[in-house]
C-alpha cells in the first residue's frame, strides 16, 4: 500500500517525527473519524512537524528490499545488536 492509500474505510498518513537521535515514529490516522480530522488539521500548524507526501528515496529503497525478501534475519538480540553496531 501507498502512502496516503485508503485502506478499507480508513485513509492512512504516515508521520514521520525525528528526535535528536534520528529516531522516527509513525503515526496511522483514520481519517474518517471527525476528530482525527481536527487533530490532523492542529498536527499541520505546529512549526515542528513537516508532514510528506511519500516516504523518502531511503525509506522506499529499504521497503522495497523488504518485499524482495532482501533483509538480515538475526537469531537473537544479542547478535541484532552486533550488527547494528558495525
Amino acid at each position: 500500500m501507498k502512502h496516503g492509500e485508503e485502506e478499507g474505510s480508513k485513509m492512512l498518513l504516515l508521520f514521520t517525527f525525528v528526535t535528536t537521535k534520528k529516531e522516527m515514529t509513525y503515526i496511522s490516522i483514520d481519517t474518517n473519524k471527525k476528530q482525527a480530522q481536527q487533530f490532523l488539521e492542529y498536527v499541520k500548524t505546529l512549526p515542528f512537524v513537516k508532514i510528506h507526501q511519500q516516504p523518502n528515496t531511503t525509506t522506499r529503497k529499504a521497503m522495497a528490499a523488504a518485499k524482495k525478501g532482501k533483509t538480515t534475519k538475526h537469531t537473537s538480540t544479542k547478535t541484532l545488536v552486533s550488527f547494528l553496531n558495525k
